[in-house]
C-alpha cells in the first residue's frame, strides 16, 4: 500500500473523529459556563467529557474499522498502476 493511500486513510479518521468531538465539547463548555464555573475548570470538564467517546471509538477500531477498510480495499480491486500495465 503506497504511503499516500495510508495518509489518506489516517487523515480521514483523524478529521472524522475531530468533527465528532468538537460539537459535544463546545456544548459541554457552554453548559459549564452557564452553571457559573470558571473558564479554566469548564474547559477541563469539557475536554474530559469529550475524551470518553474517543476512547470508546478506539476500543472498536480493531473490531470494526480496520476489517471494514480491508474489505473496502479488497472490493476496490488491484491498484490502478497495475491495471495500467
Amino acid at each position: 500500500m503506497p504511503i499516500v493511500n495510508l495518509a489518506v486513510l489516517v487523515a480521514g479518521m483523524l478529521f472524522s473523529n475531530s468533527m465528532n468531538t468538537i460539537s459535544p465539547t463546545a456544548d459541554r463548555f457552554e453548559a459549564e459556563l452557564g452553571h457559573g464555573v470558571l473558564r479554566k475548570e469548564a474547559r477541563r470538564a469539557a475536554l474530559d467529557a469529550a475524551r470518553i467517546p474517543q476512547i470508546n471509538a478506539l476500543l472498536a477500531v480493531g473490531l470494526v474499522a480496520l476489517p471494514g477498510m480491508m474489505t473496502g480495499r479488497i472490493l476496490a480491486g488491484p491498484l490502478f498502476v497495475i491495471m495500467k500495465k
